[in-house]
């Protein structure tokens, strides 16, 4: 979502008679949304992690490869990267497992042998954010780990450290947009799509 400025933008300048409404949801409530002709397209990751995720269909247009960040409290000595398996000397807020972006989370500390139990999970990443931004709690340094744009996105005018996750990496996660198959498309979202390419 912080993102979509950059994908939406140059388009609604080529076409100013042009209203978007752009909505936050889940992968599932997009994919369920879009197999209802809700929406006429949806923000998300190109793989689907659950076998019922995918629409019979319906095309993946792959737009960049997501890496991930610690957000934490800018404080001295904190290092320049941080590899997945030292997250763990931190207390932890997540998304909640619910949202795909938390299960890629997951299979990523796993794959650096970490376990664990975040102390707070929410489905917002804001709150994620005003969590962290409080600073120090008793149990240790309070962090999150979002997908490094949204990383950059919050902590460029919040006093926060935007730290790379290195190591562990599980393999890319591509987000894209999904799309309806040709024949369900407007228009207008053909012509987006043109945009893109």
């Amino acid at each position: 979502l912080a993102s979509v400025h950059e994908l939406t933008r140059p388009f609604l300048a080529q076409h100013p008679g042009v209203r978007m409404r752009i909505l936050s949801a889940t992968s599932h409530e997009i994919l369920d949304r879009l197999a209802d002709f809700e929406i006429d397209a949806g923000l998300s990751y190109a793989t689907a992690d659950q076998a019922h995720d995918k629409l019979p269909g319906f095309q993946t247009l792959p737009l960049y490869d997501e890496s991930y960040a610690l957000v934490t409290r800018a404080t001295p000595g904190l290092p320049k990267t941080m590899d997945w398996s030292e997250v763990g000397r931190f207390e932890l807020g997540l998304l909640t497992p619910d949202m795909q972006n938390r299960r890629i989370i997951d299979r990523h500390l796993a794959r650096a042998g970490i376990t664990i139990a975040p102390r707070i999970e929410a489905n917002s990443i804001v709150v994620l954010v005003g969590h962290v931004a409080e600073g120090h709690v008793e149990q240790g340094q309070a962090a999150t780990i979002l997908p490094t744009r949204a990383a950059t996105f919050f902590a460029e005018t919040r006093g926060l450290a935007n730290i790379p996750l290195t190591g562990g990496q599980i393999g890319t996660s591509k987000v894209a947009f999904i799309l309806p198959p040709v024949g369900r498309r407007t228009l207008l979202l053909d012509a987006f799509v043109r945009s893109l390419t």
